[in-house]
């Protein structure tokens, strides 16, 4: 493994291509001997589909360093090797509060090469490895195709779930009326327009949970999100499936989108209906949405030219809710960074809050827990062209323990049952594929 921070000057890296007639990237990875780290990751549009073993380069770093850093390194690698290297990786939510030890083996900033890839889009299937110039071909051809032979899962990804045994929700219902409380207060005085607050929903089982296994029954279940698992080591795994994009980059072409306001899907058709009218009517859910569109139309317009923000909010509809959507994209000038895009929009007050450093300072005081990466940015960035989703509905795998993270918008008019019923709702995409019910 090539440590770019002891290495300068960074590594070139090409990548050797055995073409496939089809494959599952994720079974694949299951398949796979125990080599980590271990990436996996879709778009929400299915465009791409990858999943990584192994760790050709890693530039990696605590959060005191700054993305700037970080990314340059990562930008100083690619700019010389070839154009479809990418690196994979996510940073934590929130610089000055310390990490706990839940989230051990997570970086302040991480973005990994692998060294195996499988890769699914619109050009196929194929096994990559990314070498480095001294490297053997002929040899590393020969390690593709043993790879690509199919061989016994280690994890039936096809099993059933265990029930969980035990849950645990931090805060509980009443440390969240008390929160939430002080949150209208605040807003009551001026003090913020609107804050994020977060829920930490711990589920212990008796036998580890394989994340792996809850990934594909995720994935099944939620098929209009992004789909991510990073797995720095054994024991720790952090796996999502977020409706929300980051930012997409292809050359200069910059996609982005505000998505805020949630109300759950109904059946039948009508009553889906009915509760779509209801969240675009709703004033509450609207102040909440513009809060994040005007703040990333503001934050583009200096990096950018020709700002395009749709005019009127739509509907993002997906398996088990809706939420209020603003498309919004530009033309990143040529001086501005994939560094500038993240100082800029994260945390948006779509995960964060408005004005930002208040609700933050807020965030670090009132919640009793670390978001570690939970509503950070995840995703992978190349030469020519970045994609990084918002890891929201998203959770953290630590032996027999696994602790699901979800947030609701608080504005001027909240109540406190309706955001924790919100966060309940979210959740629901894990805990209804451990169990027939949610629990209670």
């Amino acid at each position: 493994m090539a440590s770019i921070q002891m290495q300068p000057p960074p590594q070139a890296f090409r990548r050797v291509v055995l073409p496939l007639a089809g494959g599952d990237p994720l079974v694949w990875l299951a398949g796979q001997p125990d080599i980590y780290p271990r990436v996996y990751w879709t778009s929400r549009d299915r465009g791409l589909e990858m999943a990584g073993v192994g760790a050709a380069a890693l530039v990696s770093g605590p959060f005191a360093d700054g993305m700037g850093p970080i990314l340059q390194r990562v930008a100083d690698v690619l700019a010389q090797s070839d154009p479809d290297v990418r690196f994979v990786g996510g940073t934590r939510f929130d610089a000055p509060r310390p990490g706990d030890e839940a989230w051990a083996g997570f970086e302040g900033h991480w973005f990994v090469l692998p060294e195996v890839e499988m890769i699914r889009d619109r050009r196929g299937t194929r096994l990559v490895a990314n070498v480095d110039a001294s490297a053997d071909v002929a040899a590393v051809q020969a390690r593709l195709e043993h790879l690509a032979r199919p061989v016994p899962e280690p994890v039936d990804l096809w099993a059933e779930l265990d029930a969980p045994r035990e849950r645990r929700d931090v805060p509980d219902r009443a440390g969240w009326d008390r929160t939430m409380q002080a949150a209208l207060l605040a807003m009551e005085s001026c003090e913020i327009e609107k804050i994020v607050l977060a829920r930490r929903t711990t589920l212990a089982f008796a036998h580890p949970l394989d994340p792996l296994l809850m990934l594909r029954r995720l994935r099944d279940v939620t098929r209009d999100c992004f789909h991510f698992c990073f797995q720095p080591a054994a024991d720790t795994t952090f796996i999502g499936a977020s409706p929300e994009r980051f930012y997409k980059r292809d050359g200069r072409a910059i996609e982005t989108e505000a998505v805020a306001g949630t109300r759950p899907r109904g059946a039948p058709p009508d009553a889906d209906r009915r509760l779509g009218e209801a969240l675009l009517a709703s004033d509450k859910d609207r102040r909440e949405h513009l809060f994040v569109r005007d703040m990333i139309r503001a934050v583009l317009a200096p990096l950018c030219d020709d700002v395009r923000v749709d005019p009127q909010p739509s509907l993002l509809k997906l398996a088990r809710g809706q939420h209020l959507f603003s498309g919004i994209d530009a033309t990143l000038r040529v001086a501005s960074r994939d560094a500038d895009l993240f100082a800029g929009l994260h945390p948006t007050p779509a995960v964060g809050g408005c004005a930002t450093p208040s609700a933050l300072a807020r965030i670090r005081a009132w919640e009793a827990f670390d978001r570690g990466w939970y509503a950070a940015p995840v995703g992978w960035i190349g030469r020519d062209a970045a994609e990084f989703a918002v890891a929201i509905r998203s959770a953290l795998c630590r032996g027999t323990e696994l602790a699901l993270f979800s947030g609701a918008g608080v504005v001027a008019g909240s109540r406190p049952e309706d955001e924790w019923d919100e966060i309940e709702s979210k959740i629901q995409d894990f805990t209804r594929i451990l169990s027939e019910q949610p629990l209670a």
